[in-house]
């Protein structure tokens, strides 16, 4: 086999730009779905009215939205502020 048959079935410089250029671009759509994802999580935590209705949209929404299986929240409360709620 000569030199150029083994380079002409390398793979050309095109084609690697080519192949990283839509692996980014499919990677771009894909962020952008999670964007708008947490955008519409945010709009709904921020209706939110109580408490009890913010911890529902935390635990299933967010865990159906994003398909999620495991959901930890920990809740920082150092004075205490919400055990008065």
């Amino acid at each position: 086999m000569s030199a150029q048959s083994k380079k002409s079935n390398a793979p050309s410089e095109y084609d690697l730009l080519k192949t990283r250029l839509e692996a980014l671009y499919l990677d771009a759509r894909n962020n952008e779905q999670i964007l708008k994802k947490f955008q519409q999580l945010e709009l709904r935590l921020l209706g939110c009215s109580s408490l009890a209705e913010l911890m529902q949209i935390i635990i299933h929404q967010s865990r159906s939205a994003f398909g999620w299986d495991t959901l930890t929240i920990i809740l920082h409360d150092p004075d205490g502020s919400i055990a008065r709620l």
